[in-house]
């Protein structure tokens, strides 16, 4: 009986308000109704021991038969250590209408430094940076995609 009344409580706890899934979360793989890439715009001239600002390029494409709508991105920095170069979270609301077969380009301003900051390494090369970007869509799907850049120095 005690199991039985945990199990509601917790089933009563994870549904919607509706009854329905309100969001899901999605990787990046190839084949799916939105396709997304990112890459990192770098200014040609950079000063040393100060802050760059950066531009990150989401480009997302959308394969199905319907209109998509690009609610809000997020871009944070990885989990693998990177100790030459750091990026700063950015995050953008957009709300931007994808017609079917077209692609948008989404600029998000993003802060990097350069220099040496203490790091616990579980892997990677300093010559990438592994960014997290996360794509919500207005109908509450949200993709999350994890990508390497190329190290701005």
């Amino acid at each position: 009986m005690r199991r039985t009344l945990v199990l509601l409580l917790l089933l009563a706890a994870c549904t919607s308000r509706d009854g329905l899934i309100d969001e899901r979360v999605r990787d990046c793989s190839a084949g799916q109704e939105v396709s997304i890439d990112l890459n990192l715009n770098v200014p040609t001239v950079m000063t040393e021991n100060t802050t760059d600002n950066l531009t990150m390029v989401v480009t997302i494409g959308n394969n199905s038969t319907h209109d998509i709508e690009v609610k809000a991105i997020r871009v944070e920095p990885g989990f693998t250590a990177q100790e030459r170069y750091a990026l700063e979270s950015s995050y953008g609301e957009y709300n931007q209408v994808i017609v079917p077969g077209d692609d948008e380009e989404f600029r998000l301003p993003v802060r990097g430094n350069a220099g040496t900051r203490p790091t616990s390494r579980r892997g990677g090369s300093d010559k990438v940076i592994e960014v997290v970007l996360s794509v919500y869509m207005a109908d509450g799907d949200k993709f999350r995609c994890v990508f390497d850049v190329e190290a701005p120095r």
